[in-house]
């Protein structure tokens, strides 16, 4: 009876905040909180009901195949195949990889563009390193936190990373893979240290499912050549879309050790990408999944995220100069303007 109480609770509620974003175009709080308390009380069967719905009102794009884009050649068959393969495993990693003069050019962005660093906290709460998030350029030689996160508006001002925006095959496997007009709405990059070597919560390096939105697809870009030692990616194999054990969820919102997870899943589930930078990776990030601590060296890594609705948590407010636009990003806003309306709002 309890649990029925509480799901009845915040389905009211969610419903309640989902109808005011669609009148007011704003986030709420409680309406999002309830989106993740249903999520781990359900184990994610609440989430694909509201995606399920979500999906029918909002059409796809008509798309021409087969889609060009420096990653490739894509045909219909190919975007399916790949859409498969993100619904059966939670991940696809692509065999062609970014060229080596966009990676050498947003490695030189990277160096040369101050980020916040992050600090991490000790046991009695004091900040180790940094009493706040001050901006500052990286030296890898000597890194000042376990983490550096570059702006978003920093981010939207580089030419190579419009161009990816604008790349229809990622967009394409979004919208096949979400059944639905794509939102571009997460973008990020960021180094991660050896500053701090053990498993930390504030640095995404203990495992975590992301619940930023209703149904998502990530796309994550290394930059640099990236082993074990250096931060790999892990990802917990079939994890995503809710199948993560009562056990986990009845945590809430909260990072799991590897002891836990790998007693649980076992090791032959973990998948850790060790790869050349370039790698491409397609991942549903409700699994389980984490940034491997770094024991050595360093990691870059660049990450562009579709949604199936930007209801859910406020993650920037950063608008695109217009005037700055790359001719590509340019060209698929007047042809898809929906997929674009969470950075680029003002423009006509």
């Amino acid at each position: 009876m309890k649990k029925i109480l509480v799901l009845i609770k915040h389905t009211t509620r969610f419903i309640t905040g989902y109808l005011l974003f669609l009148l007011t175009n704003k986030r709420n709080e409680f309406g999002y909180q309830s989106l993740i308390k249903l999520f781990t009380e359900t184990q994610g069967k609440s989430t694909k009901l509201i995606h399920y719905v979500i999906s029918k009102v909002k059409s796809k794009y008509q798309v021409n195949y087969p889609v060009e884009s420096q990653l490739g050649k894509f045909s219909y068959e190919d975007i399916s195949h790949i859409v498969k393969e993100i619904e059966t495993n939670g991940f696809y990693v692509f065999p062609n990889r970014l060229s080596e003069e966009t990676c050498n050019s947003l490695m030189k962005f990277a160096m040369e563009t101050e980020a916040l660093v992050r600090p991490i906290e000790n046991d009695d709460n004091t900040v180790k390193g940094w009493t706040n998030r001050q901006k500052t350029k990286i030296d890898r030689e000597k890194p000042l936190a376990i983490r550096y996160d570059f702006l978003v508006k920093d981010l939207l001002e580089n030419s190579e990373i419009q161009d990816l925006l604008a790349d229809l095959s990622l967009i394409a496997i979004a919208q096949e893979y979400l059944n639905c007009k794509p939102k571009s709405d997460v973008l990020g990059m960021w180094w991660h240290t050896s500053y701090f070597k053990e498993e930390n919560p504030d640095a995404a390096t203990m495992y975590h499912f992301d619940m930023d939105r209703v149904k998502w697809l990530k796309f994550f870009f290394y930059l640099t050549d990236t082993k074990k030692e250096n931060g790999a990616h892990q990802f917990i194999s079939g994890s995503h879309n809710g199948n993560i054990p009562k056990q986990f969820m009845k945590r809430g919102y909260s990072r799991l050790s590897e002891k836990e997870v790998e007693d649980y899943y076992g090791k032959e589930r973990v998948i850790t990408y060790e790869a050349p930078r370039g790698t491409i990776i397609a991942e549903d990030t409700s699994g389980l999944h984490r940034g491997y601590p770094v024991q050595k060296g360093d990691r870059l890594l660049f990450q562009i995220q579709y949604s199936d609705s930007l209801f859910g948590a406020e993650l920037h407010n950063t608008v695109v100069n217009k005037e700055t636009l790359s001719s590509n990003l340019r060209d698929m806003i007047s042809k898809y303007p929906e997929i674009y309306e969470y950075y680029l709002k003002d423009l006509n």
